[in-house]
């Protein structure tokens, strides 16, 4: 993990801290509600791209996967938390990056976060902890009506 910076962490660090289980352990960083994760400033912790969900369930952005210097046969362990999916590389995991390179999500996973083939969803990935984010443009309206509505 990236030291602070200026007295803060890493946007990636307090993202990673806040939504990764294992990360929320470590008593240095503290949780942000989604609402707070939102209103996060960049400081290029972060990779994102967007994606559209093709009829295998395989999402990309180049970009993104390079950062996270992930190659295909990576085996991958995808977690659901609310309607995003947390991914990272696992020993024993139940998806593989796939060529282009790709994420390939199983379909029992898509079903429970309501992904259909040609939705849109955001890749945000956080390299120096080899996570990546895929957010639903449904989370994604929340947290816009949540930060606007704050104001």
């Amino acid at each position: 993990m990236r030291r602070e910076v200026g007295g803060r962490l890493p946007v990636a660090s307090r993202i990673v801290a806040a939504l990764v289980p294992q990360a929320r352990a470590a008593p240095s960083v503290p949780t942000l509600s989604l609402a707070e994760l939102a209103a996060l400033p960049s400081d290029a912790s972060m990779a994102y791209g967007m994606s559209t969900v093709d009829q295998s369930g395989r999402v990309a952005d180049r970009a993104v996967l390079r950062a996270l210097r992930w190659r295909q046969g990576d085996i991958l362990d995808l977690q659901v938390l609310g309607q995003a999916l947390v991914v990272q590389t696992s020993e024993r995991g139940q998806a593989r990056v796939v060529g282009g390179p790709a994420v390939a999500i199983p379909a029992y996973l898509r079903g429970r976060i309501g992904l259909r083939t040609g939705d849109r969803v955001l890749l945000a990935g956080a390299p120096e902890h080899g996570v990546l984010l895929v957010l639903t443009t449904a989370l994604l309206d929340s947290l816009l009506v949540s930060h606007w509505q704050g104001r």
